[in-house]
């Protein structure tokens, strides 16, 4: 993933570099124009995981997602934009290998998976450099707002005859999680005609958890391919 990450930047730099010597940069553009585009997206949700008494402990794994939605694009002054937009997600994340007790029998290397599925709001502003008719950078910012529809806690990693694995509304229960997240996003990509490509990392904002003894908070990287229209 990181090493994704860094050929992505790296292409991205030395793309607007290459741009930068070749072509002059329009700072205000005079086509621009409102359009739709269409974002399909790879996720990667991060949790942060804070236990009172134990700082900096970490409960919680990574998981692979997507997500998919539409975008609309409204010019303000010269370059600048803002850009809202609508997506469905599904999103996974795990805790970390652990010990499991059922029935006075212990089970190891368990671990719970957890599964959800709803929709995301983010509100981006953001900037354009445009080095030609075809070709611009973007760099943008802003919050976004997911709600979970539908979340699964499922517990994994052990086969006992007699026992099925547990699978549970992770949204209910005395250590439930909140369906509402805020997060704060920053992103850079490039448009090429009418495909964007980018990066985006939300940082999480508010505690995902209903329980008194954890705070968990779920930040996103994304990599999203678009269509423009």
């Amino acid at each position: 993933m990181k090493k994704l990450i860094l050929t992505f930047a790296l292409s991205l730099i030395v793309t607007s570099a290459h741009l930068m010597a070749q072509n002059n940069i329009v700072f205000n553009n005079p086509a621009n124009a409102p359009y739709w585009g269409l974002r399909l997206s790879y996720d990667y949700t991060n949790p942060t995981n804070i236990s009172p008494g134990i700082p900096g402990s970490d409960v919680y794994e990574g998981g692979s997602g997507f997500s998919a939605g539409v975008v609309y694009n409204l010019p303000l002054v010269a370059n600048l934009y803002l850009e809202p937009g609508l997506s469905l997600f599904y999103d996974t994340y795990r805790t970390d290998d652990m010990e499991y007790i059922m029935d006075d029998m212990v089970f190891r290397d368990v671990y719970y998976r957890y599964s959800q599925f709803g929709v995301r709001v983010p509100i981006m502003v953001g900037y354009h450099f445009d080095f030609n008719e075809k070709v611009r950078i973007n760099v943008m910012t802003g919050p976004q707002f997911g709600y979970g529809m539908v979340g699964k806690c499922k517990l994994k990693g052990y086969q006992v005859e007699g026992f099925e694995p547990l699978d549970d509304n992770m949204y209910e229960g005395e250590n439930a999680f909140r369906r509402f997240n805020v997060q704060w996003a920053v992103g850079a990509g490039i448009t090429v005609n009418k495909l964007d490509i980018s990066v985006k990392y939300s940082f999480g904002l508010n505690d995902k958890t209903k329980s008194s003894d954890t705070q968990l908070k779920e930040s996103l990287l994304q990599i999203c391919l678009g269509c423009n229209f």
